[in-house]
């Protein structure tokens, strides 16, 4: 029996860059998570056909040792459709407790139905001290 794979490798995949990461102490945070920050994510459709972002998962790891997984469908509550050479931008934040790395990814599928996965690159959330 043979396997055919119907996913794009990770190296292939629709790119995603970090634009930019600022402590935002306007957004309202919590007595457990004080610190807030704004990311910018730049989404770029690299591959040479329509791709629907169905998901995405964040990891967050702290310097304390907590890890906080988000996983959720879509992108801020959308789900973009890209065409090739197409960009999707969007601004959201985390809420910290302290110096903490945040890596992630996004998934979906393209035009043909074959799955990706493309790597959110880490960065790091560190509140002023």
């Amino acid at each position: 029996m043979k396997f055919t794979s119907t996913r794009i490798p990770v190296e292939k995949a629709v790119r995603v860059s970090v634009q930019s990461v600022e402590h935002a102490p306007q957004i309202e945070t919590t007595g457990r998570r004080p610190h807030a920050f704004r990311y910018r994510i730049l989404i770029e459709n690299t591959l040479d056909t329509g791709v629907l972002l169905r998901g995405r998962k964040w990891v967050l790891c702290s310097k304390n040792g907590e890890i906080e997984i988000i996983e959720a469908s879509g992108v801020v509550g959308k789900a973009p459709y890209l065409k090739p050479g197409e960009e999707f931008r969007y601004e959201s934040y985390h809420l910290v407790n302290g110096i903490t790395h945040a890596k992630g990814a996004f998934f979906g599928r393209t035009d043909e139905g074959r799955w990706f996965c493309a790597l959110i690159p880490a960065f790091e959330l560190k509140p002023d001290t």
